[in-house]
């Protein structure tokens, strides 16, 4: 079962940095396996999927500003760290 890790802190967090015009995407991986998507439907599905197939997933938001990473959290989780 996949392990939600964001806490009220990241989320009030998130919602300042959209205020601030940041640009959020997400970013799901596993073994050897990258996807960056702004569609948050896309991104859970994904990371539900691959974390059935794979047996690892990760589910991270990242904020950018002029193409520029500031900010990532782990939003979901499932079993070990990919590779």
């Amino acid at each position: 079962m996949p392990v939600l890790n964001y806490t009220t802190f990241e989320m009030a967090s998130l919602g300042i940095a959209l205020q601030e015009s940041l640009e959020p995407v997400f970013h799901i991986f596993s073994d050897n396996k990258d996807i960056w998507t702004q569609d948050t439907h896309y991104a859970y599905v994904t990371f539900l999927l691959w974390a059935q197939k794979f047996e690892t997933a990760r589910l991270y938001i990242e904020l950018y500003e002029d193409n520029e990473k500031v900010h990532e959290d782990s939003l979901l989780y499932y079993g070990d760290f990919p590779m």
